[in-house]
């Protein structure tokens, strides 16, 4: 799996989301999806929607749990809108898109203590080094 654009098929027969739920479930989770599995293929422990999608990940490494949301916004204002409305009550990460990675910084600057934002690749590479630190 990889971030790269999803070509489309001929329907045909088969059926298709409606927008709003293709675009606040399939997209993101997509990105949950390859986010676990490019973790797991690192050796990280990961638990996707732990207690009953409190988060779309949970990884656990040096014994410390970290939660995972994956957020696939097509405007990148009203996500740090809704950033900046969130209390983490533990550590949380915001992974988004790899296309969006011109908008980390100003993300970062309208969340609130606890929430760090990474683009996917940012965050492989993070907690696969916090992992394996040697």
């Amino acid at each position: 799996m990889t971030n790269r654009e999803l070509k489309g098929e001929v329907a045909g027969t088969r059926y298709m989301l409606k927008g709003a739920l293709w675009k606040f479930t399939l997209l993101p989770g997509l990105l949950e999806l390859q986010l676990a599995e490019q973790l797991l293929q690192h050796g990280v422990e990961v638990t996707l929607w732990p207690n009953v999608d409190r988060s779309d990940l949970r990884v656990k490494h040096g014994g410390m749990d970290l939660d995972i949301d994956a957020k696939v916004w097509i405007s990148p204002r009203a996500l740090g809108h809704h950033l900046e409305s969130v209390r983490a009550s533990t550590l949380r990460w915001i992974v988004i898109p790899d296309y969006q990675q011109a908008h980390v910084g100003w993300l970062q600057s309208v969340c609130p203590p606890g929430l760090q934002v990474f683009t996917q690749s940012q965050c492989i590479k993070e907690l696969t080094k916090r992992a394996h630190p040697f």
